[in-house]
This record gives C-alpha cells, sequence and structure tokens, in this order.
C-alpha cells in the first residue's frame, strides 16, 4: 500500500521458530523442546504492526530475501494495509531469522539471524527523503537496534532537519551506542536494556532519571509485569495489568507502537503510556509474535474494563 505514513519504523523483519521449554537452559545445558512453532515478526514488523493496528498509518523501512519468507512477510504486510514502498527486496540474501526459546513461566530467550540488511546508501537516503511528499505530515519516526546504526543516523538526522521527533528501542545493542542517543528524542527500553546502556545494575527508578540525563527528553522504561516508568520533568510509574502471561516476544514491540500512535492521536505522555501497557497486556496472553498484537478495539474495549 502506498500513502503519506503518520509514523514511519526502520527495523527488521523475521521469521521467528519459536521452541517451548519447561526450563531455560543453563550455560551448558541441553534441553529438549516440548514443541515449536513458526510465525511472522521481527521489532521493524512488530513495531509498525502494533502502530498501524492502533488506527495509524505506518510506513516500514527494512529488507527481505528474494526468498518464500520474504514473500510471507510481504504478504502479511499488505494484508495489514502498511506502506512498504521501502521494503527493500535484497536480491541472493536470506530474509532475517529469529531462533526463540520460551519456558513455560514465560521467560525466553532470543538469538536473531540479521539475513538481509539495508545500507546507508546515497541514492537510497535520497529516495527515502523525498518520498511521501518530503514526510509532510510525519509526526515519529521510530528505530531499534535490529538495522545498522549509521542508516539509523542518517534517517534521524532527516527527521530531526524536518522537526519530526525520533523514538528509539535500542535492541539489540548496538557498540556504540551515543551518536544514536544525542539523535533521539524518546528513548524507550527495558530494565536489561537499561542497565546495559548504562553499564550498572540499579533501581528502576535510578535507571530512568540517569538515562534521562544522558540526552533524551523523555524516557519510557518498561518493567514488564511491573508496568512502565515515564520520565520528563518528573518520574511516573505507571502500572501494569494482572494477567497470565504466555508469551512476551511481542510485548515490547506492542507498547512501542501503540505509545507512539496514541501521541499521534494526541494523548499525554501518561494517557499513551496506559494504553500502550494494555495493548501489551493482551498481547503477552498469546503465543507467537505478529499475530498476538491485538486490535485497537481490543485495546479500547479493555481499558474500560475494571482492573
Amino acid at each position: 500500500m502506498v500513502y503519506s505514513p503518520k509514523i514511519i519504523v526502520v527495523g527488521g523483519v523475521n521469521v521467528d521458530t519459536t521452541f517451548e521449554v519447561r526450563v531455560l537452559p543453563a550455560e551448558g545445558q541441553s534441553v529438549s523442546a516440548t514443541g515449536s512453532y513458526t510465525s511472522i515478526g521481527g521489532k521493524g514488523l512488530n513495531q509498525a504492526l502494533a502502530a498501524r493496528r492502533a488506527g495509524v498509518p505506518v510506513a516500514i523501512i527494512g529488507a527481505t530475501g528474494d526468498d518464500d519468507g520474504g514473500q510471507m512477510i510481504r504478504n502479511f504486510l499488505a494484508a495489514e494495509d502498511i506502506n512498504t514502498e521501502f521494503l527493500l527486496q535484497i536480491d541472493g540474501a536470506s530474509t532475517g531469522r529469529a531462533f526463540i526459546v520460551l519456558d513455560q513461566n514465560a521467560r525466553n530467550l532470543i538469538v536473531g539471524q540479521s539475513g538481509a540488511r539495508i545500507l546507508p546508501e546515497a541514492p537510497l537516503i535520497q529516495d527515502i527523503t523525498n518520498a511521501w511528499e518530503g514526510w509532510r505530515g510525519v509526526d515519529f519516526v521510530a528505530a531499534n537496534g535490529e538495522t545498522t546504526s549509521s542508516f539509523v543516523r542518517e534517517i534521524f538526522d532527516t527527521a530531526r532537519n524536518k522537526e519530526i521527533l525520533t523514538a528509539w528501542n535500542p535492541s539489540p545493542m548496538p557498540t556504540d551506542p551515543a551518536p544514536l542517543l544525542r539523535r533521539t528524542d524518546i528513548l524507550v527500553l527495558n530494565q536489561t536494556e537499561a542497565s546495559e546502556l548504562l553499564g550498572v545494575d540499579r533501581s528502576p527508578e535510578t535507571l530512568a532519571s540517569e538515562l534521562r540525563a544522558i540526552s533524551p527528553r523523555e524516557v519510557v522504561l518498561t518493567l514488564g509485569e511491573e508496568g512502565c516508568m515515564l520520565v520528563n520533568d518528573e518520574i511516573v510509574h505507571v502500572p501494569a495489568r494482572a494477567v497470565q502471561a504466555r508469551d512476551p516476544t511481542a510485548a515490547g514491540d506492542t507498547f512501542l507502537g501503540y505509545f507512539l500512535s496514541s501521541r499521534s492521536r494526541g494523548c499525554t505522555f501518561r494517557e499513551a503510556a496506559e494504553i500502550a501497557s494494555t495493548a501489551a497486556s493482551l498481547c503477552v496472553q498469546e503465543k507467537g509474535a505478529a499475530a498476538t498484537i491485538p486490535r485497537r478495539e481490543s485495546v479500547l474495549e479493555t481499558l474500560t474494563a475494571p482492573l
């Protein structure tokens, strides 16, 4: 679908293979899977899908290989009405893969194989910059760690030159995050990623305030079943709904997509976080990745239900 987006997402698109186990393996330990399944995912795809299912026009910038996995992803995104004008097909490359180990307590380990990637070639950057009437009407550009940092820097520079807000989810964490932090307006990450970024393991309140001090105007620190911490001029804790989690794979991506979509619709920082947290709570109750991301109607219905 070709249209002008409100949110642009830069990131990976994958075919995910999930192995279900009773307990996660320790270092050097072998465990047997009790089941397995294949699904569509990738942080870029999940984040774009969440924002689109939240009701906002979305474009994705990424790449697939010229294989069956890539075609499956393209068909899926077309059915979801996501702009794929710059979802490139790299000839001779394989579409990205993710291998997920999920235990019976909804804890997981994820290993990604990048596969097809886009690189910061000048003609491509120029084509993207000129697209969508020069990005007229775009509110946010979001990216994560699945795409080369140099490419994300170019896209973020373009966004900021056009006075468009940038949102970054540093997962996986790049070797040198500082250049991207300097270009980030909204930092969204979980407690493990925050500890890795800062090189310390401290309380959520301390992590959030230290993150705010190193650049972004807003920080969202997601805490799983504990909700999230919001940091701008003050620190606010938003609790999560109590649910029985089955698979957290796409929860963080669901949160980010719904958060940005809600902000694009005019919600306050806290209102957007409450909506995003509710969406994530619905996501974790199902198994899989993209398919578990809820639609706006379900989120709104849950928001009106008692806690």
